[in-house]
C-alpha cells in the first residue's frame, strides 16, 4: 500500500514555519570530504597491502588494522550527538591515521613499496590528518561553549 505523508502548507499570505534544529536536513556522513579521502586512502592502503612483500606481512597487517580503525572511528564521531564524544572518535581516528603513515613509512624503507606508493598514501594520510585536526578542534569549541 502507498505511504501517506501529510503535507502543511501555509494559508495564502502566511509565512512558512520556520525548521526547527529536527528538521534541519542533514548532511551523509558519505556525502562529507572528510569521508571520501578516508575511504580512498583505505583504497590506495587495501592495494598496497594486496601486493606487498611476504617479508612485511606484520606491516601490512598493522597498516591495514590501522586503516580500518581510523574509518571506523571516523564513521563513529560523524554519527555521534555529543561534542565531546565526536572529538575523542575524531582524536582516535586521527592517532590511528599516523600509524597508518608510520607503516607507509616502514613498508617504503624495507623497500616493500614503491616511492609513488608511499607519496600518494602520505599526501592523503596528510589531508586526513589536516581535516580531522580542523573537527576536533570545532569540537572542543562547542564542547566549551555549552558549560
Amino acid at each position: 500500500a502507498p505511504v501517506r505523508v501529510r503535507v502543511r502548507v501555509p494559508a495564502p499570505g502566511m509565512s512558512v514555519p520556520r525548521r526547527t534544529a529536527h528538521s534541519t536536513p542533514r548532511m551523509r556522513p558519505e556525502d562529507m570530504k572528510v569521508y571520501v579521502v578516508a575511504r580512498d586512502l583505505g583504497k590506495v592502503i587495501d592495494r598496497i597491502v594486496a601486493r606487498i612483500a611476504p617479508q612485511l606481512k606484520r606491516v601490512a597487517d598493522h597498516m591495514e588494522r590501522s586503516m580500518e580503525s581510523a574509518g571506523l572511528n571516523l564513521s563513529e564521531g560523524l554519527t555521534a550527538y555529543r561534542p565531546g564524544v565526536k572529538a575523542s572518535a575524531f582524536e582516535i581516528s586521527r592517532k590511528e591515521t599516523g600509524e597508518v603513515r608510520k607503516a607507509v613509512s616502514r613498508a617504503l624503507d624495507r623497500r616493500g613499496i614503491t616511492q609513488t606508493e608511499h607519496d600518494e598514501a602520505m599526501a592523503m594520510s596528510n589531508s586526513l590528518i589536516a581535516m580531522l585536526t580542523v573537527m576536533i578542534k570545532q569540537q572542543e569549541k562547542r564542547k566549551d561553549e555549552e558549560h
